[in-house]
């Protein structure tokens, strides 16, 4: 997805990116309005970027989740378990 992807976009409820060989969202999208997001198999890279999603996972108790596939410290983990992603 290029970093503009979302801009503009005020009201998205429902997100599906399962299967896309995403590795991070675009910085400008909000989680605000975002009710569900569905984002198995791609190859996250649990940097800092995706930081705002771990705050988004974390107020929804039942977020699905994803798995970190770099650095390699995080490589397996959950993006809710990723220790490079703390709050």
């Amino acid at each position: 997805l290029s970093e503009g992807a979302f801009n503009g976009v005020t009201a998205i409820k429902l997100l599906y990116l399962d299967n896309n060989n995403l590795k991070s969202l675009p910085k400008g999208l909000q989680f605000t309005t975002i009710t569900n997001i569905t984002l198995s198999n791609n190859p996250w890279n649990c940097s800092c970027q995706l930081a705002s999603l771990r705050r988004w996972m974390d107020s929804r108790q039942n977020a699905t989740d994803a798995i970190c596939a770099s650095p390699s410290s995080q490589k397996g983990k959950q993006i809710r378990e990723s220790t490079a992603l703390r709050r």
